[in-house]
């Protein structure tokens, strides 16, 4: 195996990992005050290495089968004691209800064999192909009013990627939730107490595109937004200026992004509401694993992107 593949940018993009590691550990105690949120004696610290050190490595379908024991023979002896790895939902659900687990067991068997923890990265932004067909009411509506078809992405060349890193499914949806759900459940019963497990990576660089979502259920959790900010439709009448709103039902989602009070109340609710999503993966693996780590990462941009992308590291 040529050093490259752990060479010094898999050991970079590590290093802001392990930190985000650490953050999460003292987070896992901070979430005792939530509903269902363990207290950090109960996650199994003993798991956590004192300075995690390693690289994201397999991203189906590369590298290729016949280079892991070696390349995981090579990361341990210099050193690594992590590796992450994307768990491609779009992979391994091949049906509704039907798994294909194959090429992960093997990692994490392979990680265990060679004394590497696993960070296992649910990629539920990769769609499995059939959610594109028998579930079109699932996918997000953006500001064109076009849903998502299936693409290749371009950082595992594998399909069921839509732009940015929400992926093509609206957990606004009930059938949205119901589809992911099923799939967090699965992968947290299947992993669940496994020597090499680590932690779960909930969401893999913090952002969102733009331009989504349009739907009708993501309007009407707008909506349940604004009744929790303003105290009456008439506060919010005088506030966004408009003055003949008769009844809540007649919000609509802004489709511009102006100096407006309800396009700032659409950008704050849309990032609260992503990150409301990101809570709900961890409460769903948590349901199955209540003493794992997890954690989530970022793009290093919240500066530029918090509000158009929703890269918020505080918030994440």
């Amino acid at each position: 195996m040529s050093q490259s593949r752990f060479g010094w940018m898999g050991k970079f993009v590590w290093a802001s990992m392990a930190t985000a590691l650490v953050v999460a550990a003292g987070m896992a105690g901070a979430q005792q005050r939530g509903p269902g949120g363990p207290h950090l004696s109960q996650v199994d610290m003993n798991r956590m290495p004192q300075v995690p050190y390693g690289a994201v490595y397999f991203r189906k379908s590369n590298p290729p089968r016949e280079d892991w024991d070696r390349d995981y023979a090579t990361a341990a002896k210099d050193g690594n004691n992590v590796l992450r790895h994307w768990f491609l939902w779009g992979a391994i659900e091949t049906s509704p209800g039907v798994y294909d687990w194959a090429d992960y067991d093997r990692q994490m068997e392979l990680a265990e064999k060679h004394g590497i923890g696993t960070v296992i990265a649910e990629m539920t932004s990769l769609a499995p192909e059939w959610v594109f067909h028998r579930y079109p009411e699932a996918l997000y509506i953006d500001i064109k009013g076009a849903r998502p078809v299936s693409g290749i992405s371009s950082s595992c060349i594998t399909g069921g990627h839509a732009k940015g890193n929400a992926g093509a499914v609206c957990l606004d949806t009930e059938i949205g939730r119901e589809r992911v759900g099923a799939f967090l459940t699965a992968l947290a019963a299947r992993y669940k107490g496994h020597p090499a497990l680590l932690a779960y990576d909930v969401w893999n660089e913090c952002f969102y595109q733009p331009d989504i979502c349009y739907c009708e259920a993501t309007r009407e959790a707008f909506v349940a937004w604004l009744q929790e900010r303003y105290a009456s439709l008439e506060e919010l009448r005088q506030t966004w200026r408009r003055y003949s709103l008769e009844d809540w039902g007649q919000i609509a989602i802004p489709k511009q992004h102006a100096p407006w009070p309800e396009c700032g109340d659409w950008l704050r609710f849309r990032k609260d509401n992503f990150y409301r999503q990101m809570a709900w993966r961890v409460e769903t693996l948590r349901a199955v694993d209540p003493n794992v780590l997890i954690t989530a990462h970022g793009l290093g941009n919240s500066l530029d992107w918090m509000f158009s992308h929703g890269s918020d590291h505080w918030q994440a």
